[in-house]
């Protein structure tokens, strides 16, 4: 094993790997859950323990997780002259007498 996947296995003991699994495994779900992009990203923090000392290291890691959020769409609104929103377009008159019309099914042949 290498030296850098070593010392990645040290920190914490083993609480750091753990997490990135777990987290990994996290965004991972959300890219297959809403065909968008994630992130993982590890940050190592690596200083002096103290002043003077260069030999004695301490190490911190920061792990942050971008999952992925769905898309939640638009919704589309007219500005009024009294700038209030509104779903209809006001300066489009409403067409009076308007109805639906309900189709019906196709029939089903009958057996040939």
């Amino acid at each position: 094993m290498s030296e850098f996947l070593t010392t990645l296995r040290d920190v914490r003991r083993g609480g750091l790997l753990a997490d990135l699994e777990a987290h990994l495994t996290d965004v991972v779900m959300g890219v297959r859950e809403t065909g968008r992009a994630g992130e993982l990203i590890l940050r190592l923090k690596i200083a002096p323990a103290s002043k003077g000392n260069v030999d004695t290291l301490v190490l911190t890691d920061d792990v942050k997780v971008k999952r992925p959020k769905p898309e939640l769409g638009v919704t589309i609104f007219f500005a009024t002259p009294a700038n209030t929103l509104c779903r209809n377009d006001p300066r489009q008159p409403e067409l009076k007498g308007l109805r639906e019309v309900v189709t019906m099914p196709p029939r089903e042949e009958a057996s040939k």
